[in-house]
C-alpha cells in the first residue's frame, strides 16, 4: 500500500509532531528530584555510604561525620579501585572538592557484605 505524494507532508509533520510530544514526556520522567545536600548527608551520618572521587576511586565506609564544607569523615572505609577491593583503610577524610557522588548503600547490601566476610 503506496502513501501518496499528497498525504506525505502531513504524516511527516505528524510523525516530528509525535516525536517531540513523547521526548518531552520522556524527559519529565527521566528528569531527577532535586534534594538539598545538607539534609540529605545528615540523615546519611552513622550508615554505610559509597563515595566516588573525581578520580575514580570509590571509598566504602559508615558516614562518621560531614562538616559545614561537606567534608566527609568516613569509618571502617575500603578503597575500590575499577570495583576491586584495593584495601581496608580504617578511619578517613574525604576533602569536599574531590567527591563526585555519594550514595548510600541498602541495608539489604550491607548485610550481603558482612555475610561474605
Amino acid at each position: 500500500m503506496a502513501v501518496s505524494i499528497l498525504y506525505l507532508p502531513f504524516f511527516i509533520t505528524t510523525y516530528l509532531a509525535f516525536l517531540r510530544y513523547v521526548s518531552s514526556k520522556l524527559s519529565l520522567y527521566f528528569e531527577t528530584i532535586p534534594v538539598n545536600p545538607k539534609p540529605f548527608l545528615n540523615n546519611l551520618t552513622g550508615k554505610t555510604v559509597i563515595v566516588k572521587l573525581k578520580w575514580g576511586m570509590e571509598y566504602k565506609g559508615f558516614l562518621a561525620s560531614v562538616d559545614s564544607y561537606m567534608n566527609l569523615q568516613l569509618g571502617n572505609a575500603e578503597e575500590y579501585i575499577d570495583g576491586q577491593l584495593s584495601g581496608n583503610l580504617g578511619e578517613i577524610l574525604i576533602r569536599c572538592n574531590n567527591v563526585l557522588y555519594l550514595r548510600g548503600v541498602p541495608e539489604d547490601e550491607d548485610i550481603e557484605d558482612a555475610d561474605r566476610d
